[in-house]
């Protein structure tokens, strides 16, 4: 999945960089305007992260399928096939970061697999129109068995989740004073690629499991949704 992910990031490296700057650029507005009045915007950045993530995972999962087909999906395009399910998407991942913490209180692990177990909700509720409930528990189900094989890029994502973060702090230190806000816009920016290859995973690793386990192949993604 990783030579993959590579293979298609550089296929369109400016469609997939706009796609991860789009999923933080609301939350980046928000902490930029918060230096100006003086407001604690976490709570904010937080639910924009996961709102956006979820929709520029969409759109990414929307532009693989179609490039199985040999079609290039444009920037407006991909997005409009997000926006098409951005309430369910929404909820999704409201529904899934909920699970997670969860998880994460009893000592972490059960949170990283109920991470491997729902990494493939988005693409779901993008491709097959399922309600956020219904594409959780179609993840659970198609990555039955295969959850192993997705722990070690969750453990890798989520590390980096956790240490950005303090990095971009660390560098708000060194250039703003040690300017918390400045902090959370620097982590969101190197937050980018992550995002983006989480999508580009998240979107192949469902392809695979719908070959694998239903026989569907990948140009039937691409034309017909379940």
């Amino acid at each position: 999945v990783v030579g993959r992910c590579w293979s298609n990031f550089f296929a369109r490296p400016f469609f997939y960089l706009a796609l991860g700057l789009l999923s933080v650029l609301p939350a980046v507005i928000v902490e930029i305007a918060a230096l100006t009045v003086q407001m604690d915007p976490q709570l904010a950045v937080r639910l924009l992260n996961m709102v956006c993530g979820a929709l520029a995972g969409a759109a990414i999962a929307s532009a693989v399928f179609q490039s199985f087909l040999g079609r290039e999906l444009g920037l407006a395009e991909a997005l409009g096939q997000g926006l098409a399910s951005f309430l369910n998407l929404a909820i999704l991942a409201l529904l899934v970061n909920i699970l997670i913490f969860l998880g994460a209180l009893l000592l972490m692990f059960p949170g990283l697999i109920v991470a491997c177990m729902c990494f493939v909700a988005v693409p779901v509720c993008v491709v097959e129109m399922r309600p956020p409930t219904d594409s959780a528990i179609r993840s659970i189900n198609l990555t039955h068995d295969y959850r192993l094989s997705i722990l070690p890029f969750i453990i890798i994502y989520f590390s980096a989740i956790a240490f950005l973060p303090k990095l971009g702090i660390l560098a708000a230190a060194s250039f703003y004073a040690g300017n918390d806000v400045s902090g959370m816009i620097i982590a969101d920016l190197v937050l980018i690629p992550l995002n983006i290859f989480y999508g580009l995973a998240a979107a192949l690793r469902y392809a695979d499991l719908r070959l694998v386990k239903e026989g569907v192949t990948a140009d039937m993604l691409a034309t017909e949704p379940d």
